[in-house]
């Protein structure tokens, strides 16, 4: 049986609005999206800036408290996995949601900084963070 999270998240962003916000908040900024591919399990976006490149890594998110876990740790093994790169930027994108924050929060300091990824939280108020350590 599947433990339902407990809380109000139905205003949850579905992974195509993510992506559009995403999208918009990295153009505002300065990056070129050069690619968006969309898999049955998840987006890759593709960003530059100058010579920086940027590769961001969405998973399909499930709101159990399994799917949610799950979720987190595809995503982190899923960006691992298309580090092929030493000089692009890696990052995992979620829902700004408490639960996705506090396993953010709950992965070593030290795990984050030897592979060098970030965490982008997406609300659903369009406001975008990006969390280093």
């Amino acid at each position: 049986m599947t433990k339902q999270i407990t809380g109000d998240f139905s205003y949850i962003l579905s992974e195509k609005i993510i992506r559009q916000v995403l999208g918009n908040y990295l153009t505002e900024r300065g990056w070129e999206i050069e690619e968006i591919k969309a898999t049955n399990r998840g987006i890759d976006l593709d960003a530059r800036m100058h010579a920086i490149r940027w590769t961001i890594r969405s998973n399909c998110f499930q709101l159990s408290r399994e799917g949610i876990i799950v979720s987190f740790v595809s995503a982190i093994g899923e960006i691992v996995q298309r580090m092929n790169d030493p000089n692009r930027k890696y990052s995992i994108v979620l829902p700004d949601i408490p639960p996705f924050r506090r396993l953010w929060e709950r992965l070593p300091v030290t795990a984050k900084e030897r592979i060098r990824i970030t965490a982008i939280f997406v609300h659903s108020s369009g406001n975008v963070t990006e969390k280093h350590n």
